[in-house]
Protein backbone atom coordinates (compact mmCIF):
# COMPACT_ATOMS: atom_id res chain seq x y z
CA UNK A 1 0.00 0.00 0.00
CA UNK A 2 0.67 3.56 -0.32
CA UNK A 3 0.47 6.41 1.58
CA UNK A 4 -1.04 9.90 0.70
CA UNK A 5 -1.41 12.82 2.75
CA UNK A 6 -3.98 16.00 2.34
CA UNK A 7 -2.90 18.06 -1.08
CA UNK A 8 -0.75 15.24 -2.39
CA UNK A 9 -1.07 14.68 -6.25
CA UNK A 10 -2.55 11.10 -6.25
CA UNK A 11 -1.97 9.36 -9.84
CA UNK A 12 -2.96 5.65 -11.14
CA UNK A 13 -0.07 4.50 -13.09
CA UNK A 14 -2.58 2.57 -15.37
CA UNK A 15 -4.57 5.08 -16.81
CA UNK A 16 -2.74 8.72 -15.76
CA UNK A 17 -3.34 9.27 -19.74
CA UNK A 18 -7.14 9.56 -19.33
CA UNK A 19 -6.85 11.78 -16.36
CA UNK A 20 -7.10 9.14 -13.69
CA UNK A 21 -5.46 11.27 -11.06
CA UNK A 22 -6.60 14.12 -8.07
CA UNK A 23 -5.71 16.39 -5.73
CA UNK A 24 -6.01 14.49 -2.17
CA UNK A 25 -8.45 16.14 -0.14
CA UNK A 26 -9.33 14.28 2.26
CA UNK A 27 -5.89 13.37 4.36
CA UNK A 28 -4.07 10.76 5.40
CA UNK A 29 -5.50 7.76 3.09
CA UNK A 30 -4.02 4.50 2.08
CA UNK A 31 -4.03 2.93 -2.41
CA UNK A 32 -2.79 0.14 -3.75
CA UNK A 33 -0.12 -0.11 -4.94
CA UNK A 34 -1.61 0.72 -9.24
CA UNK A 35 -0.86 4.28 -7.66
CA UNK A 36 1.61 6.74 -6.98
CA UNK A 37 1.53 9.58 -4.30
CA UNK A 38 3.25 12.98 -5.66
CA UNK A 39 4.49 15.73 -2.82
CA UNK A 40 3.18 18.77 -4.07
CA UNK A 41 5.69 22.15 -3.70
CA UNK A 42 3.09 24.27 -2.42
CA UNK A 43 5.50 27.21 -2.69
CA UNK A 44 5.74 26.80 -6.36
CA UNK A 45 2.18 25.61 -7.61
CA UNK A 46 -1.22 25.88 -5.89
CA UNK A 47 -2.66 22.26 -5.72
CA UNK A 48 -5.74 23.28 -8.01
CA UNK A 49 -3.86 24.86 -10.38
CA UNK A 50 -1.89 21.88 -10.97
CA UNK A 51 -4.54 19.64 -11.05
CA UNK A 52 -6.28 21.93 -14.08
CA UNK A 53 -3.03 22.29 -15.85
CA UNK A 54 -2.66 18.24 -15.88
CA UNK A 55 -6.64 17.72 -17.09
CA UNK A 56 -6.32 20.08 -19.65
CA UNK A 57 -7.29 18.59 -22.82
CA UNK A 58 -3.70 19.39 -24.35
CA UNK A 59 -2.23 17.94 -21.80
CA UNK A 60 -3.54 14.58 -21.98
CA UNK A 61 -4.02 14.05 -25.95
CA UNK A 62 0.50 14.57 -25.44
CA UNK A 63 0.70 12.18 -22.87
CA UNK A 64 -1.61 9.70 -24.25
CA UNK A 65 0.14 10.19 -28.05
CA UNK A 66 3.66 9.19 -26.09
CA UNK A 67 2.40 6.85 -23.25
CA UNK A 68 3.74 3.17 -24.93
CA UNK A 69 1.16 0.87 -25.71
CA UNK A 70 -0.04 -2.31 -24.15
CA UNK A 71 -2.56 -3.60 -21.43
CA UNK A 72 0.37 -3.80 -19.19
CA UNK A 73 2.04 -0.69 -19.58
CA UNK A 74 2.35 1.61 -16.69
CA UNK A 75 2.95 5.46 -16.33
CA UNK A 76 5.64 5.46 -13.55
CA UNK A 77 7.79 8.43 -11.90
CA UNK A 78 10.64 7.60 -15.07
CA UNK A 79 7.57 8.24 -17.69
CA UNK A 80 5.54 11.32 -15.47
CA UNK A 81 9.12 13.49 -14.48
CA UNK A 82 10.28 15.10 -17.75
CA UNK A 83 6.56 16.06 -18.52
CA UNK A 84 6.27 20.37 -18.08
CA UNK A 85 3.43 22.82 -18.02
CA UNK A 86 3.17 26.47 -17.80
CA UNK A 87 3.82 27.72 -14.28
CA UNK A 88 2.64 31.30 -13.43
CA UNK A 89 3.21 33.06 -10.06
CA UNK A 90 1.12 31.92 -7.16
CA UNK A 91 -0.75 35.25 -7.53
CA UNK A 92 -1.61 34.95 -10.91
CA UNK A 93 -2.60 30.93 -10.09
CA UNK A 94 -5.11 33.07 -7.71
CA UNK A 95 -6.56 34.91 -10.47
CA UNK A 96 -6.78 32.42 -13.23
CA UNK A 97 -8.43 30.05 -10.10
CA UNK A 98 -10.87 32.83 -9.02
CA UNK A 99 -12.02 33.49 -12.79
CA UNK A 100 -12.44 29.44 -13.31
CA UNK A 101 -14.40 29.19 -10.27
CA UNK A 102 -16.59 32.53 -10.76
CA UNK A 103 -17.68 31.25 -14.78
CA UNK A 104 -18.21 27.73 -13.40
CA UNK A 105 -20.58 29.50 -10.80
CA UNK A 106 -22.06 31.71 -13.60
CA UNK A 107 -22.81 28.65 -15.47
CA UNK A 108 -24.45 26.71 -12.53
CA UNK A 109 -26.74 29.62 -12.14
CA UNK A 110 -27.63 29.63 -15.88
CA UNK A 111 -28.23 26.12 -15.65
CA UNK A 112 -30.33 26.48 -12.73
CA UNK A 113 -32.49 29.40 -14.19
CA UNK A 114 -33.07 27.93 -17.66
CA UNK A 115 -33.99 24.05 -15.63
CA UNK A 116 -36.70 26.12 -13.56
CA UNK A 117 -37.83 28.14 -16.42
CA UNK A 118 -38.45 24.73 -18.46
CA UNK A 119 -39.95 23.07 -15.42
CA UNK A 120 -42.45 25.91 -15.70
CA UNK A 121 -43.15 25.58 -19.41
CA UNK A 122 -43.61 21.19 -19.14
CA UNK A 123 -46.29 22.43 -16.32
CA UNK A 124 -48.02 24.71 -18.68
CA UNK A 125 -48.03 22.43 -21.64
CA UNK A 126 -48.77 19.33 -19.18
CA UNK A 127 -52.02 20.76 -17.48
CA UNK A 128 -53.40 20.90 -21.23
CA UNK A 129 -53.32 17.16 -21.05
CA UNK A 130 -53.47 15.81 -17.59
CA UNK A 131 -54.83 16.33 -14.37
CA UNK A 132 -51.59 14.88 -12.63
CA UNK A 133 -50.68 17.55 -9.58
CA UNK A 134 -46.83 18.08 -9.19
CA UNK A 135 -48.17 17.53 -5.26
CA UNK A 136 -49.26 13.87 -6.12
CA UNK A 137 -45.68 12.79 -6.65
CA UNK A 138 -43.11 11.66 -4.16
CA UNK A 139 -39.46 13.73 -3.78
CA UNK A 140 -37.89 10.75 -5.57
CA UNK A 141 -40.25 10.67 -8.17
CA UNK A 142 -40.42 12.51 -11.59
CA UNK A 143 -42.28 16.13 -11.25
CA UNK A 144 -43.55 16.22 -14.29
CA UNK A 145 -45.11 13.54 -17.28
CA UNK A 146 -42.99 15.57 -19.60
CA UNK A 147 -39.58 15.98 -18.43
CA UNK A 148 -36.57 17.46 -19.58
CA UNK A 149 -33.69 14.60 -19.24
CA UNK A 150 -29.86 14.94 -19.26
CA UNK A 151 -28.70 12.24 -22.15
CA UNK A 152 -25.32 11.81 -20.09
CA UNK A 153 -28.15 10.41 -16.97
CA UNK A 154 -29.84 7.92 -19.01
CA UNK A 155 -28.47 4.42 -19.20
CA UNK A 156 -32.03 2.54 -20.22
CA UNK A 157 -34.91 4.24 -22.05
CA UNK A 158 -38.02 2.05 -21.08
CA UNK A 159 -40.44 4.17 -19.35
CA UNK A 160 -40.86 1.61 -16.33
CA UNK A 161 -37.27 1.93 -15.82
CA UNK A 162 -37.08 5.85 -15.78
CA UNK A 163 -40.53 6.23 -13.48
CA UNK A 164 -40.31 3.51 -11.45
CA UNK A 165 -43.42 2.98 -7.91
CA UNK A 166 -46.50 3.15 -10.22
CA UNK A 167 -45.81 6.56 -11.41
CA UNK A 168 -46.49 5.04 -15.58
CA UNK A 169 -49.78 3.90 -14.25
CA UNK A 170 -50.84 7.06 -12.41
CA UNK A 171 -50.05 9.41 -15.72
CA UNK A 172 -51.94 6.83 -18.10
CA UNK A 173 -54.56 7.56 -15.82
CA UNK A 174 -54.52 10.87 -15.51
CA UNK A 175 -55.34 12.42 -19.07
CA UNK A 176 -58.04 14.52 -19.84
CA UNK A 177 -58.18 12.79 -23.45
CA UNK A 178 -60.01 9.34 -24.37
CA UNK A 179 -56.95 7.07 -24.91
CA UNK A 180 -56.69 4.74 -28.03
CA UNK A 181 -53.86 1.47 -28.19
CA UNK A 182 -51.98 1.39 -31.52
CA UNK A 183 -53.77 -1.22 -32.92
CA UNK A 184 -56.90 0.74 -32.59
CA UNK A 185 -55.62 3.58 -34.43
CA UNK A 186 -54.78 0.90 -37.13
CA UNK A 187 -51.00 1.89 -37.14
CA UNK A 188 -49.24 0.28 -40.33
CA UNK A 189 -45.19 -0.02 -39.79
CA UNK A 190 -42.22 -0.52 -42.51
CA UNK A 191 -38.41 -1.14 -42.14
CA UNK A 192 -36.92 0.89 -44.83
CA UNK A 193 -34.69 -0.23 -47.71
CA UNK A 194 -31.31 -2.05 -47.22
CA UNK A 195 -29.88 -1.23 -50.57
CA UNK A 196 -27.05 0.56 -51.57
CA UNK A 197 -27.28 4.34 -52.46
CA UNK A 198 -25.53 6.55 -54.74
CA UNK A 199 -24.21 10.24 -53.91
CA UNK A 200 -25.32 11.09 -57.37
CA UNK A 201 -28.58 11.61 -58.80
CA UNK A 202 -29.18 10.31 -61.87
CA UNK A 203 -32.19 9.87 -64.03
CA UNK A 204 -34.45 7.60 -62.95
CA UNK A 205 -33.56 7.91 -58.98
CA UNK A 206 -35.32 9.76 -55.93
CA UNK A 207 -34.02 10.64 -52.56
CA UNK A 208 -33.77 8.22 -49.67
CA UNK A 209 -33.89 9.28 -46.74
CA UNK A 210 -31.35 8.13 -43.55
CA UNK A 211 -30.92 8.51 -40.07
CA UNK A 212 -28.77 11.34 -40.94
CA UNK A 213 -31.81 13.46 -42.34
CA UNK A 214 -33.38 13.35 -39.28
CA UNK A 215 -32.34 16.06 -37.04
CA UNK A 216 -34.44 18.02 -34.03
CA UNK A 217 -37.61 16.67 -34.77
CA UNK A 218 -37.49 17.74 -38.43
CA UNK A 219 -36.20 16.31 -42.21
CA UNK A 220 -32.80 17.21 -43.11
CA UNK A 221 -32.65 17.30 -47.04
CA UNK A 222 -28.76 17.98 -46.95
CA UNK A 223 -26.25 14.78 -47.54
CA UNK A 224 -29.15 13.09 -49.69
CA UNK A 225 -28.55 10.05 -51.31
CA UNK A 226 -30.18 8.40 -53.84
CA UNK A 227 -32.00 4.50 -55.34
CA UNK A 228 -33.76 4.27 -58.49
CA UNK A 229 -37.07 5.01 -58.46
CA UNK A 230 -37.80 0.82 -59.08
CA UNK A 231 -36.25 0.05 -56.15
CA UNK A 232 -38.92 1.52 -54.08
CA UNK A 233 -42.04 -0.08 -55.37
CA UNK A 234 -43.29 -3.61 -56.61
CA UNK A 235 -45.31 -4.94 -59.05
CA UNK A 236 -47.87 -5.91 -56.04
CA UNK A 237 -47.73 -2.91 -54.09
CA UNK A 238 -46.72 -0.08 -56.36
CA UNK A 239 -45.96 2.44 -53.35
CA UNK A 240 -44.71 0.31 -50.69
CA UNK A 241 -41.62 2.12 -49.52
CA UNK A 242 -42.29 5.67 -51.41
CA UNK A 243 -43.08 8.12 -48.52
CA UNK A 244 -46.66 10.33 -48.16
CA UNK A 245 -47.11 13.49 -46.52
CA UNK A 246 -48.06 12.28 -42.58
CA UNK A 247 -45.84 9.12 -42.66
CA UNK A 248 -43.76 9.45 -39.02
CA UNK A 249 -40.18 8.41 -39.18
CA UNK A 250 -38.07 7.59 -36.38
CA UNK A 251 -34.53 6.08 -36.29
CA UNK A 252 -34.83 2.30 -34.96
CA UNK A 253 -30.57 1.48 -34.18
CA UNK A 254 -27.38 3.09 -33.80
CA UNK A 255 -25.30 4.58 -30.91
CA UNK A 256 -27.19 5.97 -27.96
CA UNK A 257 -27.31 9.86 -29.29
CA UNK A 258 -28.92 8.52 -32.64
CA UNK A 259 -31.61 6.00 -31.89
CA UNK A 260 -35.13 7.24 -31.37
CA UNK A 261 -34.51 10.24 -33.54
CA UNK A 262 -37.81 11.15 -35.08
CA UNK A 263 -39.55 13.51 -37.63
CA UNK A 264 -42.89 13.86 -39.87
CA UNK A 265 -42.33 13.41 -43.53
CA UNK A 266 -44.22 16.35 -45.46
CA UNK A 267 -42.21 16.91 -48.16
CA UNK A 268 -43.08 17.11 -52.27
CA UNK A 269 -41.74 14.98 -54.83
CA UNK A 270 -41.43 11.01 -54.21
CA UNK A 271 -38.97 10.14 -51.64
CA UNK A 272 -38.00 6.51 -49.88
CA UNK A 273 -36.12 5.55 -46.46
CA UNK A 274 -33.60 3.53 -45.13
CA UNK A 275 -33.25 0.31 -43.32
CA UNK A 276 -32.22 2.24 -40.20
CA UNK A 277 -35.39 4.15 -40.56
CA UNK A 278 -39.47 2.88 -39.39
CA UNK A 279 -42.14 4.33 -41.07
CA UNK A 280 -45.41 4.79 -39.40
CA UNK A 281 -48.53 5.65 -41.28
CA UNK A 282 -51.90 6.28 -39.02
CA UNK A 283 -55.27 6.39 -39.24
CA UNK A 284 -56.27 8.96 -37.00
CA UNK A 285 -60.20 8.70 -35.21
CA UNK A 286 -62.49 11.41 -36.40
Amino acid sequence: MNKSCRNDLLVSSINFEKGAFAINIWGDVYASTDYTSYMVDNEAILPDFLFYALRCNLFMEHVASVKPKGMKTRARYDFIKNFEIPLPSIPEHKKILAEYNDTLAEADKNNAKGNGFSDGLLYDIQSEVSDLKRQEQSDSQAGSIIQIISFLSVSRWEVTFGLKGGMPERIYNSFKWPSYSISELQTESLFGLYVKASSTQKKGMIPMLRMSNIVNGEIDCSGLKYLPYKSAVTSREPDKWLLRKGDFLINRTNSKELVGKSAVFNLDRDYTYASYVIRYRCLIHQ
